[in-house]
């Protein structure tokens, strides 16, 4: 198995709050040059303490006459820490055109990666994003359980969406690649029984797009769209191409029609959302 990212892989962070990026210059400028994170898996106190310039919904320990933060949401779902950068490293201001670009969803018809090698497909895929509500949203428990869009994960947009649509076709024309992860969990029996896909795989996927490893080949059922093949594939995460295949999915009749409607969807959902 690939490792998640090489010791001698360079790695520098360019951070946006939120994440609309300039293109229009061929650079990409950062317009807040904090991170406001969600220290959920973090149980490193001490780092928190160290690096957090402000605090929002934590657990708070009194220790030794100091009072502490606590991470990993001991207290409430939906804990937020804004951090000075000099948490992450090496970083930068600002960084020349990506070489790739992935939508990060949650919709069980997905195998866990796609190539979008149509742009219009990339971009429309990027402006239809499914996901799922989380706490930090105070929303209902039905409400989380919801799949809804949230166009280029950018909850924070207040302008219109075709800006952002124009710019990542931008991108698209400049060469970069678009891809498309699943972290939900892909289709096995039905949308309720699925078939897991583990943090550390998508790590390894993400390194090996990085790496050129990946070969890909076209998904039938999504024209414009390509799945790994399985001599690339089998070299760095050995069973992924028997796993997640879409012509292994179980009651295969049903999972095309879920995967047709969610498609539907989307296509419903855009010409409002423009």
């Amino acid at each position: 198995m690939a490792e998640p990212c090489p010791k001698d892989f360079p790695k520098w962070c360019c951070t946006t709050t939120p994440s609309r990026l300039i293109w229009k210059t061929s650079v990409a400028a950062v317009g807040n040059p904090l991170c406001l994170t969600k220290p959920i898996a973090d149980p490193l106190i001490i780092r928190i303490g160290n690096y957090a310039l402000a605090l929002m919904n934590h657990a708070v320990l009194n220790i030794g006459g100091k009072r502490v933060p606590v991470g990993q949401d001991l207290r409430n779902q939906n804990g937020r820490a804004l951090l000075d950068r000099g948490l992450l490293g090496a970083y930068v201001n600002r960084c020349a055109f990506p070489k790739a670009l992935v939508w990060l969803m949650k919709d069980s018809v997905l195998p866990p990666a796609l190539k979008l090698k149509d742009k219009h497909l990339a971009i429309a895929m990027g402006a239809a994003l499914m996901t799922q509500r989380n706490r930090a949203e105070n929303v209902t428990e039905d409400e989380l359980n919801k799949l809804v869009f949230e166009p280029f994960a950018n909850p924070f947009r207040v302008y219109e969406l075709y800006r952002d649509v124009e710019a990542f076709l931008h991108v698209a024309e400049n060469g970069a690649d678009f891809y498309c992860f699943n972290s939900r969990g892909y289709w096995k029996e039905s949308d309720s029984k699925l078939e897991a896909i583990p943090l550390q795989s998508s790590l390894t996927l993400q390194t090996a797009i990085l790496t050129d490893q990946i070969e890909w080949e076209d998904w039938d059922a999504l024209p414009g769209a390509m799945i790994p093949t399985r001599e690339s594939i089998e070299k760095i995460l050995p069973g992924y191409y028997d796993t997640y295949h879409p012509a292994k999915r179980g009651n295969k009749e049903e999972y095309l029609k879920l995967l047709a409607d969610r498609f539907n969807q989307r296509k419903t959902t855009l010409p409002k959302a423009i």
